[in-house]
């Protein structure tokens, strides 16, 4: 059985041509997407190296009716999308995609509902693609660029917003990502349109300039695929135009992936024969042979490793070239060859195929890894969240997970990246991908207070060992309290919502708040007893009015509870309030602080001692309160720290949903003593 060399983006020419009649008659105006980059932007993977890395091939080609793009359905079937007329063997697991992201389709689930799917043109999408890249660890993506589809037009514009969406994902959420040229079926006449693409792309999006954007040998990073390839499968450009555009990316300072064949060593199977394939190859920066369908079998996969990988990377080391092996889960184009093809026809293997290619590269001395791909249900080669449970209500006819968590191949992704960088051993034992998510919190440190009301009508509160026997099960709390605390990719979720129960009569909100504890006891310390409180949160929703919340505190425990540090969310700004006067409400009311916007994951760090109180958001100190503000603090009082979602909002139908991934607090006896 022959398999693809990559599975190229068509829209047919009379779409095209009837797509070219809409746009002259006048559509309405598009977000503009060539543009500098604007937003914020988080660390995280280091976007100096693709070293150390796992990087994934991101399509981004699917396209909906309705989704703004005027392309119809592309890439989930040929003239429609209904049983009989489907391109795709896997399907994604959407059960976290908002409404807006949704689109109707002609498949029903066994219940009788209708099926839906996602739209890459969708930029709520691809933020959400990127967001699951950090949370299971993927360091970043080749962003593909198809080159024949460069000219203009409603396609091109698809692909500049993806684009777009892919930079802004990466910033957001610490990944890097780069773009992927794929040069199957353009006419070497217009392969220079490609290097033309990559000045315009640094000129109008200043695209290199972004702290996102991958670079390799201190320079920025683009990757031309398709090179060194016959013809057997597909049209390739000529060797030759090849040649010339690698050196204009040479020329213009950039560092060069190249995607080629299989067999380039020996110039055989896939692999162009030609006496200057090697000089040209010595050129690039990485090389990176597909290896998609290339083998099926564990006994395929060890047969490759001894007779391309090992010696690959040999060769590469001796000519001073970096190196990028491809790997994948699987392989099935049942629906895409019309049923020519069986389900499945590289089966996963409940994870084993991959996993095994992963530590077979790391023994053949790989130290960066590709894989193929993130996205793509065509040929079902995708990690990202698939469900077990396709729609085949109405005939149709998908792969399912086997079994497995939607995200299992994301975690067995994040642990890729682990064994390439040595932090877990080599073992050719599939990772217990679906075990609980590490701890977030040490339960001993805390209990917990809930919106909802206990035995006194004040809020209930849970503390150990109960809390800890919950948290740590996956966060299985009893029915009435698990809509409050519950897990998610990447942390636990604190969800509040008004309901008129509050702790005290005193106070007027609702909370899912804890509360620093000793065991059982609650805790309290001097400014003597130095302490910090770290974590990594985000503000993930917000509903009915709400647009505050308090998500750290510092309280004094005698004489009234009285709360010192405020940490605030609101709006889209971080901002503190800090008690600095002998009267409870005596508070600096800060400026404006650090913008960290909704769904954005970020870092505070709240340290404490006799002589200074400081905070950071992200890392950077945005402030710090001496002597003059610690000594108005209440003399021989004992303080404590709180964490979680403190709702600002006592409006009916208001709520608010917080995640920490992290949550610790360190504990020193300070050298500083009050004079």
């Amino acid at each position: 059985m022959t398999y693809p060399i990559r599975h190229v983006a068509a829209v047919p020419a009379l779409a095209l041509a009837a797509l070219a009649l809409l746009a002259s008659a006048g559509a309405a105006p598009r977000e503009v997407v060539l543009k500098p980059y604007d937003g914020p932007s988080v660390k995280g993977a280091d976007p100096s190296t693709l070293t150390g890395k796992v990087m994934t091939g991101y399509q981004g080609w699917f396209n909906c009716p309705g989704d703004g793009s005027n392309l119809g359905w592309v890439h989930w079937g040929r003239d429609g999308f209904e049983p009989g007329n489907i391109t795709v063997d896997l399907w994604p697991d959407l059960s976290e995609y908002d409404d807006d992201e949704l689109y109707d389709t002609g498949f029903r689930h066994a219940d009788g509902s209708v099926a839906k799917v996602f739209s890459s043109h969708n930029r709520k999408t691809v933020l959400r693609h990127f967001k699951w890249m950090q949370d299971y660890g993927i360091d970043g993506a080749f962003v593909q660029r198809f080159a024949n589809g460069l000219k203009g037009g409603d396609v091109r514009y698809h692909k500049d917003k993806v684009l777009s969406s892919a930079r802004e994902g990466a910033n957001r959420y610490g990944r890097t990502y780069t773009i992927m040229y794929d040069l199957t079926g353009i006419p070497d006449e217009d392969i220079v349109k490609v290097f033309d693409d990559w000045r315009m792309l640094r000129e109008q999006m200043k695209i290199t300039e972004d702290p996102a954007f991958q670079h390799h040998n201190g320079k920025p990073l683009v990757a031309l695929w398709g090179v060194g390839f016959n013809n057997e499968i597909k049209r390739r450009p000529g060797f030759a135009e090849c040649t010339e555009l690698l050196q204009k990316f040479k020329a213009d300072g950039c560092s060069v992936l190249l995607g080629i064949a299989t067999g380039w060593r020996e110039q055989d199977r896939d692999a162009l024969q030609d006496p200057d394939l090697h000089r040209v190859l010595q050129m690039a920066d990485v090389i990176s042979p597909w290896s998609v369908g290339r083998f099926g079998t564990l006994d395929g996969v060890e047969k490759h490793a001894a007779n391309y990988w090992k010696p690959d990377i040999a060769w590469a080391r001796e000519h001073g070239v970096d190196y990028m092996p491809v790997i994948f889960p699987g392989f099935s184009w049942h629906n895409l060859t019309k049923g020519e093809s069986p389900l499945a026809h590289i089966p996963r293997l409940k994870g084993q195929f991959l996993w095994s290619q992963a530590v077979a590269n790391k023994k053949a001395g790989a130290d960066m890894i590709y894989i193929a791909m993130f996205d793509e249900v065509d040929e079902a080669t995708a990690i990202f969240k698939c469900s077990d449970q396709p729609p085949t209500g109405n005939g149709g006819k998908f792969l399912t997970m086997e079994g497995l968590p939607s995200d299992y191949y994301l975690r067995m992704a994040g642990q890729v990246g682990q064994l390439l960088r040595n932090e877990i051993a080599v073992s050719e034992t599939v990772p217990s991908c679906a075990a609980p998510r590490p701890a977030v919190l040490n339960a001993a440190d805390w209990k917990i207070t809930f919106p909802v009301a206990g035995e006194k009508g004040n809020a209930l509160e849970m503390k150990n060992p109960d809390f800890s026997a919950c948290i740590s099960n996956d966060c299985t709390f009893p029915e009435n309290l698990a809509p409050y605390v519950y897990p998610v990719s990447g942390g636990v979720a604190f969800h509040t919502e008004y309901t008129g129960v509050t702790t005290s009569s005193k106070t007027k909100y609702s909370r899912t708040e804890l509360r620093e504890m000793n065991g059982n006891t609650e805790a309290g310390w001097t400014l003597d007893e130095e302490r910090t409180m770290n974590a990594r949160l985000k503000i993930a929703a917000l509903a009915g009015g709400a647009d505050k919340l308090f998500f750290m505190q510092i309280h004094g425990m005698d004489p009234a509870s009285e709360p010192l540090l405020k940490c605030i969310w609101e709006k889209g700004y971080i901002r503190l309030l800090t008690k600095s006067g002998p009267r409870l409400k005596d508070f600096s009311r800060q400026p404006k602080y650090t913008a960290v916007g909704l769904d954005e994951w970020f870092t505070c760090s709240i340290h404490v001692d006799r002589e200074a109180l400081s905070i950071k958001i992200n890392g950077e100190t945005i402030e710090t309160y001496g002597r003059d503000v610690l000594d108005s603090w209440p003399e021989g009082n004992t303080y404590y720290f709180k964490a979680g979602n403190y709702l600002q909002n006592n409006t009916p139908g208001a709520s608010s949903t917080v995640v920490f991934s992290s949550l610790a607090i360190t504990k020193n006896e300070s050298p500083n003593r009050k004079n």
